[in-house]
């Protein structure tokens, strides 16, 4: 899953970037899909950038997390 849609404060390195409002209010609701309709999670791999964090915490999903700086910038077949 990709981060939710987020904010460019001036100034703000990528890697620290939040969440925009719309970014918060959205993980939410991804989080309430995937509990009604993805099998159970067991784990969570998940970057160490500031929004990816934030939109896992925002999701609610209870599950073991290992956060990985290689994550960061990574293209999906290296993932």
């Amino acid at each position: 899953m990709r981060h939710a849609k987020s904010d460019y404060p001036w100034g703000v390195v990528d890697h620290d970037r939040p969440l925009a409002r719309r970014g918060a209010r959205e993980a939410a609701l991804a989080g309430d899909w995937l509990r009604a309709n993805a099998p159970s999670i067991d784990l969570v791999l998940c970057s160490s950038a500031a929004r990816t964090r934030e939109t896992l915490a925002r999701t609610r999903i209870d599950a073991p997390v290992s956060y990985l700086d290689r994550l960061y910038g990574a293209v999906p077949g290296s993932v």
